[in-house]
């Protein structure tokens, strides 16, 4: 049966609703149905199959009896017509032994469920799918003695978004299923469950800014800004960064005033890392908070200058581990890392004599970082992102109620990879 060459609005309106039925049960055995009383699905891989080199072809009548003087023979491989000979011969089969009390193949099959497994609704919903075959070839080997054809896969190619199936697609796609210990294996590309799932995702809780506003003449407030901004997709994952500043000036004053500008500054970034051939997702990031005080002993530009700088920094770390899967959701386990947290000072030979000797402004330096350990903080981000991916925002497979999902793995095109089990088997 060549489904991709059935043009479907020709079908029977109950194969239609059985074959490409976007339901919970897509993917279940009764999916392939196929109407064996319908010869018009009949086609066949001239490639690989044999026929009588010659064949008489008759015509009947409406009893299906033979026309006299109709008969002619035709070399079936090679007539162009051949396969409307085929259609009508297996029409004309079929009615007959049906008449006869025979049984023709043309039901679906039930597959019983009794575990009552409600179906999660997938993250992506199929729009469109079709079928194909691969045949499973030892490191690529077309050899015919090293073929498996116990290794050999029927395909479910599934679109998502209501896009449309591309036209490039080679007639092999690699080998899905390397044991028959393994029923089937599902292959999600990057850019489904990375691209449009992960990332977006992963930015709702790592990517943050971290906000520094003028409040009164000389003053600031820090705030972190936990809007949703968005990852720049990488070869192996995304980055993020952010930054902002605000200097407080002074104004002019009378010599001897020690006039100073005042300056913060911040800078946030996010790193995503995944390694091809593990189920782990790397998640690093980093923040910082300066402060820099320039102050003039006079009129200010023309007077000895004095520079002194506070640094605080955080650096953080979370690995994401694809734990397993229950009920097609996925389960993940989020582990974090001791923050390396520190400060610093600098500036010029006064401004570093003044952090030395001046244990306000060497405070302040410990008050910034205290400052950005409570903006970023990692107990909370691990909390969360353990919450988001394992609650409402958790990805579903397709055919979680057909299939228990196991082993997730990311290949070397960061395409997600899961082998397959029928649930009930």
């Amino acid at each position: 049966m060549d489904f991709e060459n059935i043009d479907r609005r020709n079908l029977p309106q109950e194969v239609q609703n059985e074959v490409y039925n976007l339901g919970g049960e897509m993917f279940s055995i009764r999916q392939l149905f196929m109407d064996f009383q319908n010869a018009n699905l009949a086609n066949w891989d001239t490639s690989s199959t044999t026929v009588p080199p010659l064949a008489q072809v008759v015509d009947l009548d409406n009893n299906g009896n033979p026309i006299p003087g109709t008969t002619q023979v035709v070399n079936i491989s090679t007539d162009p017509s051949s396969n409307s000979y085929f259609v009508l011969y297996m029409n004309e089969y079929m009615k007959q032994t049906q008449q006869n009390g025979h049984h023709i193949l043309g039901y679906t099959i039930a597959v019983n469920n009794p575990n009552n497994v409600q179906p999660l609704a997938p993250t992506f919903l199929p729009t469109d799918f079709t079928f194909s075959t691969n045949l499973f070839l030892p490191q690529g080997n077309p050899h015919e003695q090293d073929l498996q054809p116990g290794l050999d896969t029927l395909n479910f190619n599934v679109m998502t978004n209501h896009r449309a199936f591309p036209s490039n697609v080679g007639p092999w796609g690699g080998n899905f299923v390397t044991s028959e210990d393994v029923f089937g294996t599902m292959a999600i590309s990057r850019r489904v469950f990375i691209d449009e799932y992960l990332l977006p995702t992963l930015a709702k809780i790592t990517n943050f800014s971290l906000d520094i506003q003028k409040i009164g003449e000389r003053s600031v407030s820090f705030s972190r800004n936990t809007s949703n901004h968005p990852f720049i997709v990488t070869k192996d994952g995304g980055t993020f960064s952010s930054s902002s500043t605000i200097t407080l000036p002074s104004s002019e004053g009378p010599i001897g005033t020690f006039p100073s500008d005042l300056t913060f500054s911040s800078k946030t970034s996010s790193v995503i890392h995944i390694s091809p051939g593990t189920n782990v997702i790397n998640v690093t990031g980093y923040a910082e908070y300066n402060y820099e005080a320039k102050v003039w002993a006079g009129i200010k530009y023309h007077a000895l200058e004095e520079i002194a700088s506070q640094k605080a920094w955080v650096n953080w770390h979370l690995t994401i581990t694809m734990d397993s899967v229950t009920g097609g959701g996925m389960n993940v386990v989020v582990k974090k890392d001791i923050p390396d947290a520190g400060n610093s000072n600098d500036g010029n030979w006064l401004g570093k004599l003044e952090n030395l000797l001046n244990s306000d402004f060497s405070n302040y330096g410990i008050s910034l970082r205290n400052t950005l350990l409570s903006s970023v903080n990692e107990d909370r981000i691990a909390s969360d992102l353990t919450t988001i991916f394992n609650g409402m925002n958790r990805f579903v497979f397709p055919g979680g109620q057909t299939f228990k999902i196991v082993n997730p793995v990311f290949n070397n095109n960061l395409d997600l990879i899961t082998n397959l089990k029928f649930l009930f088997y």
